[in-house]
């Protein structure tokens, strides 16, 4: 792993927050999203917050419900949440099942409203919870948007600043912070402990990397000593990711070079095993199968545009070119696409 790279890894590891770490979703490229900027909530008042952590399923919002019942097309295919644990005497059980529930459907936000996505997630919990369990796991959920706000501003902030190792210290320092701000000891622990570790052991390896008064075989040698006081499971993680990162790259040759599926296959089948080639080539035809459905769309659409009709008319003919072309669900993702395009157009 070269300087630079590491580098910027740590700059993901410091600043990312709401992210589904799902290995399949992060083979490919997304199909096609929403160009939504909205994926973190933003100067949210607490009585905000209070509103969306406190809907309710009455009988008007269980019709909205079931307009956005069917999952975004970024989520669809992938493990949905698990039911959050209560002990015997009913109470919540902090873990990170917690956390995954959030960070399943904050996923989404951006192609979906965050009014949907807390409404989905307040769902949830209304479902499979019962009394004190419910009211603690609302709690939380009330301080992790409270928190979402306050890391939006502070992201903000860290975007223009350097990438140096000071600085990405400082960076974990101030997030700690927040979270402490907004949660227990237990809570974080039970969020971000693993996480915390593994950023720390790549802040210290970074640190020896960058150590210019030290020969290669120095580091190497520091590094090693390093993993030798490491817990395995962060020595696994690790070499999981370069694994990663090498496949990454190599995909990237292959198709740079007009590789056919066949070496594709092979690549992930060394790297993953037969099973995950399998299903990475899977997605890679829904993904080519969808863009041509797009191109072919995109001409018709343009041509559609290009007769100036009434506005009445165009939404008639664009709702029948829609639906001649696309399903429910992507009809949905076409018109935020169709935004976007017609932004580009006019620039």
């Amino acid at each position: 792993m070269t300087k630079s790279t590491l580098t910027m890894s740590m700059i993901t590891i410091a600043l990312s927050v709401v992210v589904i770490g799902n290995f399949w979703s992060s083979q490919e490229q997304p199909i096609s999203t929403s160009q939504s900027t909205e994926t973190y909530p933003k100067n949210l008042s607490p009585q905000d917050i209070t509103t969306l952590t406190n809907q309710q399923s009455t009988s008007r919002n269980e019709r909205r419900l079931m307009a956005v019942q069917q999952l975004p097309a970024s989520l669809q295919g992938l493990p949905t949440p698990q039911n959050l644990d209560i002990d015997s005497s009913g109470e919540l059980i902090i873990n990170r099942k917690i956390l995954s529930l959030f960070e399943f459907y904050f996923s989404g936000l951006g192609e979906e409203t965050l009014a949907v996505v807390t409404k989905r997630i307040n769902d949830f919990m209304i479902k499979t919870l019962t009394s004190p369990a419910l009211e603690q796991a609302q709690a939380i959920f009330k301080n992790y948007l409270s928190y979402l706000n306050h890391l939006t501003m502070f992201k903000s902030e860290y975007e223009q600043a350097s990438s140096s190792l000071t600085t990405l210290s400082l960076a974990k320092a101030e997030i700690s912070t927040i979270k402490e701000q907004y949660f227990t000891d237990e809570i974080i622990n039970a969020f971000w402990g693993k996480h915390t570790q593994y950023e720390e052991f790549m802040l210290a390896i970074a640190a020896i990397e960058q150590d210019k008064s030290t020969t290669q075989s120095e580091k190497d040698l520091a590094i090693n000593d390093l993993k030798q006081l490491t817990p395995n499971w962060l020595i696994t993680q690790q070499d999981n990711a370069n694994q990663l990162n090498r496949y990454r790259a190599e995909h990237q040759l292959l198709t740079d070079n007009n590789a056919d599926e066949n070496e594709l296959y092979d690549l992930a089948a060394n790297q993953f095993g037969e099973e995950a080639a399998t299903r990475l080539a899977d997605l890679r035809q829904h993904r080519q199968e969808w863009q041509r459905r797009i191109a072919q769309y995109r001409i018709e659409f343009d041509q559609l545009i290009a007769l100036d009709l009434t506005a009445l008319a165009l939404k008639e003919q664009l709702t029948q070119l829609r639906q001649s072309h696309f399903n429910e669900q992507e009809r949905k993702r076409i018109t935020a696409l169709d935004n976007s395009y017609n932004l580009n157009q006019k620039r």
